[in-house]
């Protein structure tokens, strides 16, 4: 059976090159930074924290098919093991969005779709999600690992800029 890809490899992987990734600050959290970048034929948002150049927390979005015509993004966060417990995934799943809401806003997009996967056997990674995204996920099997899953979803939208 295959298993799904763990998102702290990703996590040690832009720890690895940090110094190779231009990074552009938010304009909404003066503690987040952001990476895009078209890996294939994909959009990918990156977002960091960073303890001097340490990565305390990274949440990642990727561009899927857009659904009725919004577009739509599935995700996944991670923290490095000294610094969870401190609330650093859900602010930077916070954070996130906020960021996104407000680039889109500015290129005149009026939607946004975001959806997190996380395992039905993650009871932190559920309270982050639930507190970032939604407080009602729906249950899943993970198509991946074929394990049970909740998926947390969320619309932003926005009419002023």
């Amino acid at each position: 059976m295959a298993t799904t890809p763990d998102p702290t490899d990703a996590l040690t992987l832009f720890q690895r090159d940090l110094d190779q990734i231009p990074l552009t600050p938010s304009q909404t959290d003066p503690d987040l930074l952001f990476h895009l970048d078209q890996p294939g034929d994909g959009v990918r948002l990156t977002f960091v924290t960073l303890q001097n150049r340490t990565v305390t927390a990274l949440a990642v979005f990727l561009a899927v098919d857009p659904v009725d015509g919004v577009l739509h993004f599935h995700g996944f966060f991670a923290v490095p093991a000294a610094f969870r417990n401190e609330g650093r995934a859900t602010h930077i799943l916070k954070s996130a969005l906020r960021q996104m809401e407000h680039g889109f806003a500015q290129a005149d997009v009026s939607a946004i779709r975001v959806e997190v996967v996380v395992d039905a056997g993650n009871p932190a990674a559920q309270r982050v999600a639930a507190a970032a995204i939604s407080p009602t996920p729906d249950p899943m099997t993970d198509p991946v690992s074929g394990q049970p899953a909740l998926r947390y979803a969320a619309t932003l939208k926005h009419t002023t800029h």
